[in-house]
Formats: C-alpha cells, structure tokens, sequence
C-alpha cells in the first residue's frame, strides 16, 4: 500500500478525491492505519462518518476492518448522537475522539488486528 499521507499535498488531495467520491472511497478509507483514519475522518461530515460506520458494521463489507478503527467509528457514531441532542456541538470534525486519534503516534498495521 503507497503510504500517501507521507507527502502533504498528495495526502490533501487524497483526502479531497475520497470526500467526493463517497461511498466508492469507503474500502480505501478503511484500510488506512488508525491515525491517518482518524485524520481523514475528521475532514468528513457527520452524514459521511455515519454511512461510514454503518458500512464498515455491515456483513458485507469486502474490507477486514481493524478493530481500532471500528472502536472510532463506534466513537464518532456517539459524538453524533450527542450532538443531535446539542446542537452546539455539530461539527464532530473537531470532536475529541476523532483529534486525540489523529495526533496519536502511528501504529503498526499488524498490531491492529
């Protein structure tokens, strides 16, 4: 796998062609380690994190989902649905979870099994 988040402005434009190519980008998405995940996650909206989730969650998805990635998806999923119920907080792009796993050291794809 071409490790494409090494290189800023190829990482932006992959995160740019994944937005618009929802939900054919869902299996690419979810094959990236749990910090480049959470970091394209967080430049989703919540209707796409959502379809997301529900993807990944679904029995068929062709994609072997990482359990740290479907404990973000569970996360975010949460975040939206307190954020339905205050409506200040809307925007989960910048939600907690979703920033604490973005900034966190990279981990080995093995180690995610």
């Amino acid at each position: 796998m071409m490790q494409v988040w090494t290189q800023g402005q190829q990482w932006k434009g992959w995160i740019m062609c994944s937005k618009q190519l929802v939900p054919d980008s869902f299996p690419a998405l979810l094959q990236l380690p749990t910090q480049q995940f959470g970091a394209a996650l967080a430049e989703m909206s919540s209707g796409v994190k959502l379809q997301l989730s529900q993807y990944a969650k679904a029995p068929s998805c062709p994609v072997a989902v990482p359990r740290t990635t479907l404990v973000l998806l569970q996360e975010v999923e949460s975040a939206v649905a307190a954020s339905s119920l205050n409506p200040a907080q809307a925007d989960i792009g910048s939600s907690p979870v979703v920033n604490n796993i973005a900034r966190t050291p990279s981990v080995d794809r093995e180690s995610q099994a």
